[in-house]
This record gives structure tokens, sequence and C-alpha cells, in this order.
């Protein structure tokens, strides 16, 4: 398995503090390799089977997470003998239930694999100078590809997806798939929709282009519910000591639904370095112990 990631000189910490979570799953890097990409500059992280590489970006986008996956199909050129691929944001770290055999069991694995959102249908929203607001979703872009996928923002109503919603802070994905990632780096680079009607078409960046291809070609499976978004120590910490908890909050008052304890692999949204970097210490001295 290839694990790949990316970042600014800003946010390299994050990426480096992925790298060093797999600690938690001991020798994970004796025969899997982290790729990760600097966006216009060369990093030099170093550890076991860590791969740099220098991303140079040749235009500007609303945002620079539009590159993505470009840059999931560079690292199938880098290394052509791989065959199993995952990306995950530089905001996320893993946990120790963390099974990439489990998440592939009775998979036919024919288009990328992400987790499921903690909300069922996230929106953009525009509010204008007469005070009125307006939602969109993915309409925008299914209505422009002819894709038989109509939302109603009031109450999550879908109409016509194959699948749930996924966010792709995780995506497995191999060769065969290549296809489908050309379609999705052509998507997100198609100037004349997202120049002037970004907030309309791509209210959530790459990640509404990502669920509206899955919705096109009917892909039907995803990870399920293997991460929740978090931000600081104490909720990793619990997260990981907690042995039951299903359908609600691991932390009260904030966006973290878990389905199901034991099927909790990863935690996203770290942005704070101090409780990043706690959390390394936390999995160093567990093992160590």
């Amino acid at each position: 398995m290839i694990i790949v990631t990316f970042a600014d000189k800003n946010y390299e910490l994050f990426a480096y503090n992925l790298y060093k979570s797999f600690a938690i799953k001991q020798n994970f890097f004796e025969e899997d390799k982290f790729v990760f990409y600097g966006i216009n500059y060369t990093p030099e992280l170093k550890g076991k089977n860590l791969y740099n590489f220098k991303f140079n970006t040749f235009k500007e986008f609303p945002r620079f997470n539009f590159w993505k996956p470009r840059i999931i199909l560079d690292v199938l050129d880098k290394f052509p003998e791989e065959e199993n691929f995952c990306f995950i944001d530089a905001d996320v770290l893993i946990g120790k239930r963390l099974d990439f055999n489990k998440l592939l069991e009775n998979k036919s694995f024919n288009y990328p694999l992400s987790s499921h959102h903690w909300c069922t249908l996230p929106y953009g929203f525009m509010t204008y100078p007469d005070g009125t607001r307006e939602d969109y979703t993915t309409n925008g872009l299914c209505e422009y590809f002819n894709i038989p996928v109509k939302v109603k923002v009031d109450g999550g109503i879908v109409e016509g997806n194959s699948c749930r919603y996924v966010q792709n802070c995780v995506i497995l994905y191999n060769r065969k798939h290549f296809n489908f990632l050309k379609e999705w780096e052509s998507m997100c680079e198609y100037e004349f929709l997202w120049k002037h009607n970004t907030i309309i078409n791509y209210p959530y960046q790459d990640e509404t282009v990502f669920n509206v291809l899955l919705w096109k070609y009917k892909a039907t499976e995803t990870l399920g519910f293997i991460h929740t978004n978090i931000c600081d120590f104490e909720a990793y910490k619990k997260g990981e000591e907690t042995l039951e908890l299903k359908n609600q909050n691991l932390i009260d008052h904030h966006w973290s639904y878990v389905e199901d304890i034991n099927n909790l692999m990863m935690y996203h949204g770290f942005k704070d370095p101090i409780e990043s970097e706690k959390v390394i210490n936390y999995i160093n001295e567990n093992l160590s112990s």
C-alpha cells in the first residue's frame, strides 16, 4: 500500500504527523510507503519508506485542493510497480483500528472508495444584499453534465444517487480507476465552471465533483463511517480508549458522529499543531508502555 498526501509549507507539520501516526501500526512501513507532495516547494521529511516530491502548480485555482486528483494520478506514474494506493488529507491522524484488509473485504472495488460524511448532504450557500439566501449542493454539476441526481436541501432529500455522499479525506484507489480519476481531474480543472460560479458548481470543491462522478457511474460501495471529524487530543484519546459507542457524537456539540466505535479508524480535522503533537506523543507513549 502507498499512502499519499500533500500540503504547502505551512501545513507540512500536519502531513509529517500523519506519517508519524502510522507508528500506531507497528512495522507498517517495513513494506508500505508514504509519499508526500510539497506544493511549490521541495520537502525534506525524514523517515522509513518516506518519499518527498515537489509539486509545482501552473495556474490559479479557487483552492489548492483542486490539485488533489492530479497529485493522486501523478503517484501512479512514480510507482508503476504498485497496485493499491490510499490518499489521506494532511489534517488526518490514524487510529489503532485502521485495517486496510478489512476495508477492502468483500468489495468489488470498481471505483475509488471513501468514507461517509457526518452530514447526509453538505451544502454551501450565498446570502445576497437583499437578505435572501440560496443553498447549493451537487445540483449545479449534475445538471450541467446531465447526471440524473436531484437534491432538495430542506430535509436532505436526494433522488437518483447510487450511494451516500462521502467525504473524500480518505480515498482508496488503484490502477483500474484511472479513467475515473482523469475525469475527476478534468472536472476540477474546468475553468469555465468554477471561475465565476465556484459556490454554485463546487460548494465542497473537489469533493463535490468526486460524489457527482460516483453517482454518474452508479457506484454503490463506500468505506462506511470509518472516520470522524475532531480537532483536539482529548477527542482522539476518547476515540481510541472507548470500547462501546454507537450512533452518537464522540464529543458533545461537535460534528464528530460515530456509527460504531469498532469501525473508527481515522480522525479528520487536526489544524492545531499543539493538539496534533499531543496525539503523536500519546501514540509513542502507549507504544513504549
